[in-house]
């Protein structure tokens, strides 16, 4: 998800929050709460999900507490309950969407290096190796052809014809 549709989902979710908890609280519940829903907000529009997500808990134990204290009835809590869960929906998609985005951009770096290696390989291949075809082929050299100290095979000269003080 891109960051300015959840900081929108973030907005929509505080106003459900904040409209939720409104008259029947007392001022430093509602600032407190309100504080928090902002804090939410904010981290989600710079992209910054893990403090959103933080937040979002403190948010739900603060929630918890009012209602425990008795300072929010059942109904609101519930529908504060239920859009803190919205936007909590929201920031893991937009946290495993990054990690994806981060998993790709690796591997597309990854991609990148190898092929880099491949060429540098190749480029030294074809500087240092002999040229394919137009050779002699292994061990078929002059030297094998006539045979050790220049002579035919088995040691006579050429046409396999005893040279001079060749002995057998």
């Amino acid at each position: 998800m891109r960051r300015g549709a959840l900081a929108f989902a973030a907005a929509v979710a505080a106003v459900a929050i904040l409209s939720s908890c409104a008259p029947a609280y007392d001022e430093e519940t509602e600032a407190v709460l309100r504080g928090h829903v902002l804090a939410v907000s904010r981290a989600s529009a710079t992209g910054d999900w893990q403090r959103a997500v933080t937040t979002l808990d403190v948010l739900a134990g603060d929630v918890s507490e009012a209602r425990a204290d008795g300072k929010l009835d059942d109904e609101r809590y519930r529908n504060i309950r239920s859009a803190m869960e919205l936007v909590r929906v929201d920031l893991e998609a937009a946290i495993q969407a990054a990690a994806d985005e981060a998993a790709r951009a690796r591997l597309l770096e990854e991609q990148a290096r190898l092929q880099q290696q491949l060429t540098e390989l190749q480029n030294q291949g074809d500087g240092g190796a002999p040229e394919t075809g137009g050779g002699p082929a292994p061990g078929g050299g002059e030297e094998n052809k006539k045979g050790k100290n220049g002579k035919g095979e088995d040691g006579k000269g050429e046409g396999g014809k005893e040279g001079k003080g060749d002995k057998k």
